[in-house]
């Protein structure tokens, strides 16, 4: 499957996905304008080290469309060829966009293996003599640079929008329509530009997700508790001595539970079935200071109790606060109009071939996407895919074949954040895959990225860590 001539290609998001993703293009040394996009003042993405205004509530049951909701456009915007100012009487924020990491958070995949192949330092590391680990402030320093780093170059095609929310991306013709629109003062400015295609690096820990579990609407209302998200939770004094359930089986969970450790030893800890979670294959301890339950079932209000059940039968009353580290939605409200199906329940990208190109029309694709495999280096490896493809090196199988892949994921793991979970292990079988779908390691015509190579001292941290890993959640 080929494509045809590409000269402009737009980059939506500037985190770290969005930052290979440039540094791919560039080295093509083929486009003629590459536009990155970024919504907020500076680089980072998830990394960022913004400290929250104030812990996120979000309705349980809430579909991403209602908690990211699409802006619509100006009416008179529609068919406007120039930029519109429309004056805002107030301006009504959209929901809290925190960051997802938290005050505490240090990576947990080692430096060499994180970072991108062609800068493998950070700019530093905070307990440089325990670990290759490092904290939230030292990645967004990172991504920053590397970012800034590619934007000066005074031989590439680039251009840069901060402060620019995309809000509709549409494809008209042979081209895409990308509608942004900038904040200055009591104005927004809306533009349109015309792109050959487009890339997806907005990553997928934005908006978060709370399951409607019945009563917990009732819980709510009854003002005896607090049912919150751990999407930039603030863990502070206000802990102290509490009550509290953690729901979730993944890293974040973890990293909330040993942080409210701080200030209170009254946690249950509420984990699937660790057999299909982060933890499958962990030896999970069950200390004093950690009670592990099942899920929760219900909630029952009554009088002046509150009764929590789990699956087991089991129950917890009166919790002061309930805490849902369970993930988030894909969501994408700028395709919306494009695709309203994209994203089924906000769990799977639908359509994606190898987690990156849109089967329908590949001149849009997505960097970022696979979930718990090496990070940085994974997004490397779709970024140089993507690049090559883009720029005529590569074909991709037939449609049929795509689909066919896309059907047996579907059928292995369904509509769940599974679809997009490559895991640790599996990795290294994916990227190998991706690396044969691109040509192998060599660049093509003596232009672009390599692939990086994993050296055997690589693989030898790679296993260490992940050991490390084991025995970090363990002891939760």
């Amino acid at each position: 499957m080929t494509i045809k001539k590409i000269r402009s290609v737009g980059i939506i998001g500037g985190g770290p996905s969005g930052a290979i993703s440039l540094d791919s293009l560039i080295k093509e040394s083929t486009f003629d304008k590459i536009v990155l996009f970024e919504r907020k003042d500076n680089f980072g993405g998830t990394w960022r080290a913004d400290e929250p205004k104030q812990d996120i509530k979000v309705k349980p049951g809430s579909t991403p469309q209602e908690v990211d909701p699409p802006i619509p456009l100006p009416q008179e915007f529609e068919n406007a060829d120039e930029e519109l100012k429309v004056e805002i009487a107030e301006r009504v924020p959209r929901w809290d966009e925190s960051p997802a990491t938290y005050r505490s958070l240090r990576t947990n995949v080692p430096e060499r293996i994180m970072t991108f192949s062609d800068d493998k330092k950070f700019p530093w590391l905070d307990q440089p003599n325990q670990d290759e680990l490092t904290t939230r402030e030292s990645v967004e320093k990172y991504i920053i640079n590397y970012i800034e780093r590619l934007s000066t170059n005074p031989s590439s095609n680039v251009e840069i929008f901060k402060n620019t929310h995309v809000e509709r991306i549409l494809k008209k013709g042979e081209q895409w329509e990308v509608v942004i629109r900038s904040e200055v003062g009591n104005l927004d400015i809306w533009k349109k530009l015309f792109f050959d295609s487009i890339i997806i690096a907005t990553g997928h820990y934005n908006v978060p997700q709370i399951p409607n579990v019945e009563g917990i609407n009732e819980f709510i209302l009854s003002g005896r508790g607090q049912v919150l998200h751990s999407k930039g939770l603030i863990v502070n004094s206000k802990f102290q001595n509490k009550k509290v359930i953690v729901i979730g089986s993944r890293s974040s969970a973890s990293d909330t539970v040993r942080e409210l450790k701080t200030f209170t030893n009254d946690i249950i800890w509420s984990v699937k079935d660790t057999s299909t979670t982060f933890f499958a294959g962990h030896k999970l301890s069950r200390t004093p200071e950690t009670l592990r339950k099942p899920p929760i079932s219900k909630y029952v209000v009554q009088d002046d109790t509150t009764t929590v059940f789990f699956e087991d039968g089991s129950s917890a009353k009166n919790p002061d606060y309930v805490i849902y580290a369970t993930g988030y939605f894909f969501s994408y409200p700028f395709l919306q109009d494009y695709n309203s199906n994209l994203t089924p329940q906000g769990k799977i990208i639908k359509g994606l071939y190898q987690h990156t190109f849109y089967i329908k029309d590949p001149s849009l694709s997505f960097v970022g996407t696979p979930i718990d495999g090496m990070s940085f280096r994974v997004f490397e490896i779709q970024a140089i895919l993507v690049a090559r493809y883009l720029a005529g090196k590569i074909k991709l199988p037939s449609v049929q074949e795509q689909e066919q892949w896309h059907k047996e994921r579907l059928e292995k793991y369904g509509i769940s954040r599974l679809f997009h979970t490559t895991g640790q292990d599996p990795a290294l079988i994916y990227i190998d895959n991706l690396i044969k779908l691109g040509g192998g390691y060599d660049s093509i015509n003596g232009t672009g990225k390599p692939f990086p190579k994993f050296s055997e001292l690589d693989l030898e941290i790679y296993e260490a860590n992940k050991k490390q890993l084991t025995e970090r959640w363990s002891l939760t």
